[in-house]
């Protein structure tokens, strides 16, 4: 695992978590997991998940005892919010995971697989820069068909479209106005992007034979 990827203050911060009972019934996900994966890139923000999550206003509590907190939102099965500048999330998450966790500086963590679908679920509702950045990573360790059929077998009991989510890998305007990214291995957007168009096209050609 590529550790130097998760920023110094975030770091801190999920150390600080770590030790609390309350996470115990999370894993972390999102692109902070898969930043440690394959060290593309550096990340900030700690997105936890659970299928039982905790009452809100225990994780309120807690992590006011931990530092300074800013709720942006705070419902019971979402909690978004900055703990000493780093953004942090704990969400009710209820599909099922296709690996199981590994424990990775102390907390459980979502397989690489797990974290490939809900980057897709997020492109399919707006993709920003970071996410086809580390789909591009994630697409040198499966295939395109491997993605989309975990992602179907993921989400399998909500009403998602892999084929919205297929046209929605080469729509790149929302990403094109997001902030750019800390990466830590070169890579060029218009290489990430001519990568996609390939992808999609060589996928839905190959469909068609």
């Amino acid at each position: 695992m590529f550790t130097e990827t998760v920023s110094p203050e975030t770091k801190r911060i999920l150390a600080l978590l770590a030790k609390e009972p309350f996470v115990r019934k999370y894993y972390l996900a999102g692109g902070t997991v898969l930043a440690l994966h394959y060290g593309h890139r550096i990340s900030y923000d700690l997105d936890f998940f659970s299928q039982t999550p905790e009452e809100k206003h225990i994780i309120v509590d807690r992590l006011t005892a931990l530092g300074k907190v800013f709720i942006k939102q705070n419902d019971q099965g979402t909690f978004n919010g900055i703990l000493d500048d780093v953004k942090i999330s704990f969400f009710i998450y209820p599909y099922h995971l296709l690996k199981p966790t590994t424990r990775v500086l102390d907390v459980e963590t979502a397989s690489s697989l797990d974290c490939a679908c809900m980057k897709l679920d997020a492109i399919g509702s707006r993709g920003l820069k970071r996410d086809f950045y580390d789909l591009y990573m994630i697409l040198h360790e499966y295939t395109l068909d491997e993605l989309l059929h975990a992602f179907k077998e993921k989400y399998k009991t909500a009403s998602t479209d892999p084929f919205h989510v297929l046209r929605s890998l080469t729509y790149f305007i929302d990403a094109e106005e997001d902030e750019a990214i800390n990466l830590l291995k070169p890579l060029e957007w218009d290489t990430v992007k001519t990568f996609f168009i390939k992808q999609v096209s060589s996928f839905t050609r190959e469909r068609l034979v």
